[in-house]
């Protein structure tokens, strides 16, 4: 089934309905608020180093960097541009309610920026500019499109193996962990666990990759397409 999401593009291309083809959704994301108390509106590792040992999943915690990183790949990717991509993510603390991140979002730069933006988000389940909005995430996934969780320790199909898996035809979903360390906690809906290499790979390496291959495969089938019409 194609699944159509109303995005806003250029003035050129207002309103306009694209079919997307990927979604990359970040769940279990290192984000949360940080206590009243601190100066520093996230919970963040490098601030929060001896609260965040004692708290459970210690490891998983205290990181919103990882976020931070991976919006700021998928937002400029060429997959993005070409309309293509849907964002979405999920937090640690509050994993039954996701964000999704409107195509034409650019993340600040500055990390200490994003943090305030983070942190207005959580309060208050919203941004003014209304470019990020909270859904429930059974919502959110409720739906028929194929879902591969990708993990290290999932089926080792390398770079080559994950590019033949890419299709065109119908909408995909890939799952990446938000967090620095462990296994996910509460696992979502998924058809398949995959792994794109025997390295560990950072979330926003792994980000990365899936929204590149994706435009290769397009540019390739594009191709494909124009020299069978010649």
């Amino acid at each position: 089934m194609r699944v159509c999401f109303p995005i806003t593009m250029s003035f050129s291309q207002s309103l306009v309905r694209i079919i997307v083809l990927v979604h990359i959704h970040i769940f279990e994301a290192a984000v949360e608020l940080a206590p009243k108390r601190s100066k520093y509106p996230l919970l963040d590792l490098s601030y929060h180093n001896n609260l965040i040992r004692g708290l459970p999943s210690a490891e998983k915690r205290g990181r919103p960097d990882i976020l931070h990183r991976c919006l700021l790949i998928l937002q400029d990717s060429i997959l993005n541009h070409l309309g293509k991509l849907k964002v979405s993510f999920s937090t640690y603390s509050d994993p039954g309610t996701s964000y999704v991140v409107d195509p034409s979002m650019r993340p600040p730069r500055s990390y200490t920026r994003f943090m305030g933006l983070m942190a207005e988000l959580l309060r208050t389940g919203e941004i003014k500019s209304s470019l990020i909005r909270s859904i429930s995430t059974k919502d959110l996934l409720d739906d028929d499109v194929h879902t591969s969780l990708l993990s290290k320790s999932g089926e080792k199909i390398g770079l080559k193996g994950f590019f033949s898996k890419i299709t065109t035809r119908k909408p995909q979903r890939f799952l990446i962990g938000g967090f620095q360390k462990g296994s996910w906690e509460r696992p979502l809906p998924h058809d398949d666990v995959l792994s794109l290499s025997d390295y560990t790979l950072s979330s926003s390496q792994v980000a990365g990759i899936v929204a590149t291959l994706s435009a290769l495969k397009l540019e390739n089938q594009e191709n494909l397409k124009q020299n069978e019409g010649r």
